[in-house]
């Protein structure tokens, strides 16, 4: 198991006096042979641009000099995560947000979810402490997410992930299962729990089984670990108040391997109380606002609603953009050699973020596309919610009767859903 956070500091030189340089002292002052530093909208996390490759045995590859090889993935080795009511485990599907803590993601009470987490290693099997993989396996009903409606177990589908991440460097690989051939690999058991052991990166069925996750920070904004109630419920085995997921400093290191032209902007308002423990990723905070989510009601985790004025003015940012708000600044964090920091207009990967994903008003300031300008949804008619569909948001994102589609963990889903 990877520690839960590793100590990066660095150890203070030991004070030996006036340092012997061998060399007479000539009175005269060294030169100056120190480089500015590169500006963070222009330095390259790991010194050389990467981008994502088509197969998950290619990314493997790509990963391996920071991550090791991902650790097989057998979805019953995790914990569970507990769906209860009333502070009661129940093991039966609920009504959309019935339960104590629903996943934030669609609203659901569907128990049987899995997270487990593993110390990364070599290819051959050297361990790397420095190192994390999380396995995620989670089942949901791709019919009625986001609706406050009664979920059915026959519209369960199951899907699973897995997320390396380096402590030291930042660095940060997703792989995506495969939304098409997913069945073969992951089910549930007569108990409702997640299972399947999904191929290892060196057996044939990987690249069947797996793809690069694409995008992912539209949603993993902060840093590689989204946290909400529902995730943290679940309990390392040998510390119940260890979240499974790990926790990252607010300062921690952070950038996708393969992701050179990926967002990862956060915004910054200096002494904002909520930025002195994690940064703060405000697609996703909208996402679960818009499923009922109040953070206020749960954080500050020991002082919930002590901090409404700061996330208030957190909100207010994200909805006019840093361009449009004093002492609110678009930040990019350290990672991968890159000492991170502010960002201004010139930062190369800019995509369109004030307002929010779900409160887009058609205007693209950084050239990307608005409402009016996205491509119809396919024969020109809405996607049926929750009908199959492959890929995710960045190439399914499309427009029918004025309402925006996407495919979402290999259904399609509409902004009136979420």
């Amino acid at each position: 198991m990877a520690p839960s956070a590793v100590d990066t500091s660095e150890v203070a030189a030991a004070d030996t006096g006036q340092a012997d340089t061998g060399q007479a002292d000539t009175g005269q002052a060294d030169p100056d042979t120190s480089e500015a530093p590169v500006p963070a909208e222009l330095c390259v996390p790991g010194g050389t641009p990467q981008y994502l490759p088509s197969t998950a045995s290619e990314y493997v590859v790509m990963c391996e000099p920071e991550l090791g090889v991902p650790p097989s993935m057998d979805c019953s080795a995790g914990v569970t995560i507990p769906v209860e009511v009333d502070g009661v485990e129940v093991n039966e599907i609920l009504p959309n947000f019935a339960c104590d803590k629903p996943g934030l993601q669609a609203g659901g009470c569907v128990p049987g979810s899995t997270i487990n987490r593993v110390m990364g290693q070599t290819r051959e099997g050297v361990a790397l402490p420095e190192v994390t993989w999380v396995h995620f396996c989670r089942s949901e009903d791709g019919v009625s997410k986001g609706i406050d409606s009664v979920p059915v177990w026959e519209n369960v589908f199951t899907g699973a992930q897995m997320i390396g991440y380096n402590y030291e460097t930042g660095a940060t690989c997703f792989f995506e299962l495969n939304y098409g051939p997913q069945g073969p690999w992951v089910g549930r058991d007569a108990d409702h729990r997640a299972t399947g052991v999904l191929p290892n990166h060196d057996e044939p069925g990987f690249d069947e089984a797996f793809i690069p996750g694409e995008q992912c920070v539209v949603w993993h904004q902060n840093d590689a670990f989204i946290h909400n109630p529902w995730i943290d419920a679940a309990k390392m085995p040998d510390d119940p108040n260890e979240s499974a997921r790990p926790r990252l400093a607010a300062h921690s290191p952070f950038y996708i391997v393969g992701g050179s032209d990926w967002d990862m902007r956060t915004i910054h308002i200096e002494g904002n109380a909520c930025l002195s423990c994690h940064r703060i990723g405000m697609n996703t905070d909208e996402l679960f606002r818009s499923l009922g989510f109040d953070a206020n009601q749960w954080m500050p985790t020991h002082d919930p609603g002590s901090l409404a004025e700061h996330y208030a003015a957190l909100l207010a940012c994200h909805e006019d953009g840093p361009e449009n708000t004093p002492g609110c600044d678009w930040v990019v964090p350290p990672g991968g050699g890159c000492e991170g920091g502010v960002v201004g207009p010139d930062y190369p990967n800019a995509a369109n973020r004030a307002g929010g994903f779900f409160g887009d008003d058609g205007k693209d300031d950084d050239g990307g596309k608005g409402d009016d300008e996205l491509d119809a949804c396919p024969g020109g008619v809405a996607p049926e919610v929750g009908t199959p569909c492959e890929g995710d948001w960045t190439v399914t994102l499309c427009i029918a009767d004025g309402e925006a589609w996407w495919c979402e963990d290999g259904v399609w889903v509409g902004e009136d859903d979420k």
